[in-house]
């Protein structure tokens, strides 16, 4: 998947409500997402931590969420 692609389909999962939402050590909005598919290059993980803005209204980063 591209980054253009991940951060449109997690916008769209986002909006019906999926995701653990919670907040990162530095203190920023987190949600974790879970695609259901490996999504990066090792397939190591189908996960992804997204960071919101202040707001919670827009997507700041998005990266493979390996534990």
């Amino acid at each position: 998947m591209s980054h253009k692609d991940m951060l449109g389909e997690a916008a769209l999962r986002i909006g019906k409500g999926e995701g653990t939402i919670g907040t990162s050590a530095q203190g920023a909005r987190q949600i974790i997402l879970d695609f259901g598919r490996a999504i990066n290059e090792s397939g190591t993980t189908s996960q992804v931590r997204i960071w919101m803005n202040e707001t919670g209204t827009s997507i700041r980063s998005l990266h493979p969420y390996i534990r």
